[in-house]
């Protein structure tokens, strides 16, 4: 079909073979002509194209269609016919130029003219057979034939050729119509198809948003109780650890009572790891971070490895030579470890295994990363990787997708905050975190974390401090907490400080205020808490600072020293103390704010 632009297209873009099966179209148009002898021929717009045919006689086929010239005529003939049809149930009767009439009607859908139906090769009266003759000599056409077959043409009134053209008009135009209805109809199943699997998938990602959004209201639910727990839980730890270490340092070494004050500590210390582990699952914990060798730290680790898992358990290292440097927090990746190896030996139980550690380094392109189970801003490139394999009782699918879910265990009451600590400090290194189980067949967790180009810090071995210096002058000390302000007023005292003390912001530049003063005596340190009633520590820092500028400060909270950093921007204070601290601790700080 010849058409130059969709202006002859029924909504701009069907043609009528789009709207009719022709097929079915001729098999009704050839009973018809079976059963009245009325010839009919289906053509498209403005193509021209004849698309069905039925009882064309043996006067066209044979004949008037049968040489060029006299096919030319009729060609001529039908374009003058079918260009004037214009309206809807227009009919056009026209003779043809070799003696025959045609009747023609156009098929408009929606204003559109797409086809037009033609019956025709007929006779309104007996026909003039000189005229025949004379058509036989000029396109040397076989006369006897050729008056053989005129005179099968029908004769038939001009009301029964317009009634049958229009009637099959009508009906052609009713199956185009229908045709239409039923292609708009499929169209618009075929819409609402794709508008229910739109809003089915649109309804899967809002479940899945939902529950992505539930696990992050979690996150900062136990984020704001992790911060709480680390402000009054560290304030007390500081009193237990100070409080200890005092009593460490009057006991003679021969005492029994060292022993139960070590193992004080000890679980004073645990109880701390307990708070920074809640704090790494929120993953809002601010790491001190440093380019470090994952094989230094496995290295330290050896023998807290061994004596944490059972003895039947064997481990197997298998440990790159060649390794690329990570950035991160050597206290928080120590925990990774340890929580995989003993969740490894844990999932190995009662019996003999071998658990398998791989280190090495490789690139990631995002398919490989759509894989993790657990992965915080990650993107394509290098990450080093730890593999912790274990070959014991493994994990269905289902298991695997809740184990890094709080307080999930499979063991026993108590655990479950293991792999969730592990979970949120890899995502704050903007790592990720890949398992592999199948029941009866072990474990694999594979810890990737982003490869750095730069050489591993050597931190020199940390001091200390002394407690034996001594130094006389006035510090200003400012803690809500009375087990705070106690502990640390012991230790200054017992350096030869004299100790003023405020319980909070506002009593703390009240306090300033009046030693800087003509009689009083003035502040050679401030030690300021930052989380005061009345005014908190950044108020109170900023007034202290108004009042004299050159007094050194130091600040204290159970944050980490990063987060205040970023608080205090561009603020020159003299040194940190993070909760809880040890005597030596805040000994060493005082001694470096004073430059003694």
């Amino acid at each position: 079909m010849n058409v130059e632009s969709n202006a002859h297209l029924v909504d701009g873009k069907y043609a009528i073979g789009d709207l009719v099966d022709l097929n079915h179209l001729r098999d009704i148009f050839e009973r018809f002509t079976q059963a009245t002898g009325f010839t009919i021929g289906f053509l498209d717009h403005p193509g021209l194209n004849i698309l069905v045919a039925t009882g064309w006689r043996d006067i066209c086929t044979r004949f008037h269609r049968g040489c060029p010239a006299s096919t030319e005529i009729c060609t001529r003939s039908n374009i003058h016919l079918l260009d004037n049809l214009q309206r809807p149930q227009q009919l056009e009767i026209e003779p043809c130029d070799h003696g025959l009439v045609d009747c023609a009607t156009p098929i408009i859908i929606k204003g559109i003219h797409i086809a037009s139906l033609a019956t025709g090769q007929l006779l309104l009266k007996k026909p003039d057979l000189r005229r025949f003759r004379k058509q036989a000599a000029l396109y040397g056409y076989d006369e006897a034939q050729y008056l053989k077959a005129l005179a099968e043409i029908p004769v038939v009134t001009e009301e029964q050729l317009r009634n049958v053209t229009a009637f099959l008009g009508s009906l052609a135009l009713v199956i185009t119509e229908l045709g239409y209805t039923n292609l708009k109809i499929k169209e618009e199943t075929a819409s609402l198809e794709r508008e229910i699997a739109e809003r089915k998938r649109a309804e899967e990602l809002r479940i899945r948003m939902e529950a992505q959004m539930l696990q992050v209201q979690k996150l900062e639910s136990l984020g704001l109780l992790a911060g709480g727990i680390a402000h009054d839980f560290n304030n007390l730890l500081t009193g237990i650890q100070g409080n200890i270490d005092l009593a460490l340092a009057d006991a003679p070494a021969s005492s029994p009572l060292r022993g139960h004050l070590d193992d004080i500590a000890t679980a004073a210390r645990q109880a701390a790891d307990l708070c920074r582990q809640m704090l790494a699952y929120s993953g809002r914990g601010r790491f001190v971070s440093q380019a470090i060798d994952l094989r230094d730290l496995i290295a330290e680790l050896g023998h807290m490895l061994d004596v944490s898992i059972s003895k039947k358990v064997s481990l197997c290292y298998q440990l790159s030579e060649s390794l690329p440097a990570i950035e991160a927090d050597p206290t928080q990746i120590r925990q990774v470890i340890m929580n995989l190896i003993i969740n490894a030996s844990e999932a190995i139980g009662e019996g003999e295994g071998v658990i398998t550690i791989s280190v090495g380094a490789g690139d990631y392109d995002r398919e490989a990363l759509a894989d993790m189970a657990v992965h915080g801003d990650m993107v394509a490139g290098r990450y080093v990787f730890l593999t912790v394999q274990d070959n014991g009782c493994g994990m269905d699918e289902e298991t695997a997708g809740r184990v890094f879910d709080p307080f999930f265990t499979t063991k026993f009451t108590g655990r479950g905050l293991g792999l969730a600590a592990a979970s949120g400090i890899v995502r704050g290194h903007k790592g990720g975190i890949k398992i592999e189980s199948e029941p009866g067949k072990g474990t694999a967790f594979t810890v990737l974390l982003p490869a750095v180009d730069r050489a591993v810090d050597r931190l020199p071995a940390a001091s200390g401090g002394d407690m034996l210096w001594r130094r006389t002058g006035t510090i200003l000390l400012a803690d809500d907490e009375r087990i705070v302000r106690d502990i640390a007023r012991k230790i200054l005292e017992r350096i030869g400080f004299r100790v003023l003390v405020a319980k909070d912001g506002a009593e703390v530049v009240k306090l300033f205020r009046e030693a800087d003063g003509k009689q009083g005596i003035p502040i050679d340190c401030v030690i300021l808490d930052l989380t005061m009633p009345k005014k908190n520590g950044a108020e109170a820092f900023r007034e202290i600072r108004a009042i004299r500028q050159d007094v050194p400060v130091i600040l204290s909270s159970g944050f980490n020293e990063q987060e205040v950093v970023q608080r205090f921007a561009g603020v020159n204070f003299s040194g940190f103390l993070h909760k809880p601290y040890h005597v030596k601790e805040l000994a060493e700080k005082v001694r470096a704010a004073l430059g003694a």
